[in-house]
């Protein structure tokens, strides 16, 4: 991950979400999401994921893109 896009995370965590964002690395993949995610599994349709990539820059581009809080990790699980 580059240093510039570090910083836009931190700026963005700072100016809207008190600070709070979450860097997961997982065996396949990356998530990134603004604010601390409560559970893994998403428990209702509206819930927010965290933004995932195949690398850790893809999955920030995605989440700087798009500046959300987070409720859960993933939505891939049936509620």
């Amino acid at each position: 991950m580059t240093e510039e896009l570090l910083k836009r995370l931190v700026d963005i965590a700072n100016e809207r979400f008190d600070g709070h964002v979450t860097i997961m690395k997982f065996t396949t993949n990356w998530r990134v999401g603004f604010g601390t995610p409560c559970r893994v599994e998403a428990t209702k349709a509206d819930d927010v994921e965290m933004m995932e990539g195949k690398t850790l820059e893809e999955a920030a581009t995605k989440a700087l893109a798009n500046p959300c809080r987070c409720d859960c990790v993933t939505k891939d699980v049936v509620y």
